[in-house]
């Protein structure tokens, strides 16, 4: 089963995405982290504050940047619950791709993307025992004020979204201000942890 908790930037969505993964005890809970650590001080911040939440939790943190660098974690998936955090830094990891030799990005296709990841997430929801996957809302941006670049990237998020639903028939909450609400909850599992917030 897919579960995909989205929501707006710090909306609680991981922190949801975390509990869900917890509620069904299958332990260890293989977490799939997606954020570079580099030089930026925010996304060191955004690592500390994920980190300091699960210490002492039953989570083994794997690196998966990229779907390329997902699939060399596959054999450690099988048969485990697995949490991908975040589908939106997977997504731009994979899109630009940095040529060192020219000190520049170049950006990818959104379709190559696009069926790398949906083809990464496939095996993966058909190795593992659950999936849950944390992506941004891309439907709430207003795209035209955005560069033509930015609104590819929201597309591409938007197209792997829909296959995520439409083929391999993911189930999907929305998280505002922490409360998820099931746009489309099909798992009984999943019934049974939004009911605690009713």
């Amino acid at each position: 089963m897919i579960s995909v908790f989205f929501g707006a930037a710090s909306s609680g969505k991981s922190d949801l995405a975390e509990d869900f993964s917890l509620f069904l005890a299958n332990y260890p809970i293989i977490y799939l982290a997606t954020l570079y650590e580099d030089e930026d001080r925010e996304n060191r911040a955004r690592i500390r504050k994920h980190q300091s939440r699960r210490s002492g939790l039953p989570y083994e943190t794997l690196l998966a940047p990229t779907a390329e660098d997902g699939r060399r974690q596959l054999e450690r998936c099988r048969d485990k619950t697995v949490l991908l955090d975040c589908l939106g830094v997977m997504a731009a990891n994979s899109k630009y791709i940095y040529l060192a030799e020219e000190n520049e990005y170049k950006e990818k296709a959104n379709d190559l993307v696009e069926k790398d990841i949906v083809d990464y997430i496939f095996t993966l929801s058909n190795i593992s025992q659950d999936l849950i996957i944390v992506s941004p809302d891309v439907f709430s941006s207003a795209s035209e004020e955005l560069e033509e670049s930015s609104r590819r990237y929201l597309r591409l998020l938007a197209n792997i979204n829909r296959c995520l639903h439409t083929v391999l028939q993911a189930d999907f909450i929305e998280v505002k201000a922490a409360l998820p609400s099931a746009l489309i909850c099909k798992q009984e599992a999943l019934t049974e942890f939004l009911e605690r917030f009713k």
